[in-house]
């Protein structure tokens, strides 16, 4: 149910704030390491191969007279 007295933006934030902080004093709370978890990608890599050095050769060669 909205609340009868809006509130402003900048005291939304401040309160936003001040919980934050508070919330950073807490001993049960651990932060994520980043080898705690891996992110799911949202798109796929492309993942780039370099071609061989060795071509083969597969049309034969035909001379051609003009």
């Amino acid at each position: 149910m909205p609340s009868r007295k809006p509130k402003s933006p900048t005291r939304l934030t401040r309160n936003a704030f001040m919980l934050a902080k508070i919330a950073l004093g807490r001993l049960n709370q651990k932060p994520i390491s980043k080898y705690d978890t891996k992110p799911t990608a949202s798109q796929p890599k492309n993942n780039c191969r370099k071609l061989l050095l060795i071509t083969n050769i597969s049309i034969e060669n035909v001379n051609s007279e003009m």
